[in-house]
């Protein structure tokens, strides 16, 4: 999970967390987007964009299966330096 560290804690931001459970697909998009770290990869989980039909990433995985196939597309071309549009 995303942990975000804050002096000497980590947050775990909450929306990762909708009804107390882990979104579908969540831990990949984490690790797909580690290596620009916790706090640009909140931002990609929270921020809309035209690829997955508007919806923020973190959304689009509470989506069908299809949706989620879209926002790892979204991951491997911010991985590949496309970036979110």
């Amino acid at each position: 999970m995303l942990a975000i560290r804050q002096g000497g804690d980590r947050l775990y931001p909450r929306a990762q967390f909708p009804e107390h459970q882990v979104i579908p697909g969540l831990p990949e998009v984490i690790r797909g987007l580690a290596v620009s770290g916790p706090w640009v990869t909140r931002e990609c989980l929270t921020t809309e964009d035209s690829v997955p039909d508007g919806f923020a990433p973190r959304e689009a995985l509470l989506q069908r299966r299809e949706m989620r196939l879209r926002v790892m597309m979204l991951v491997c071309g911010y991985a590949g330096g496309e970036g979110f549009a």
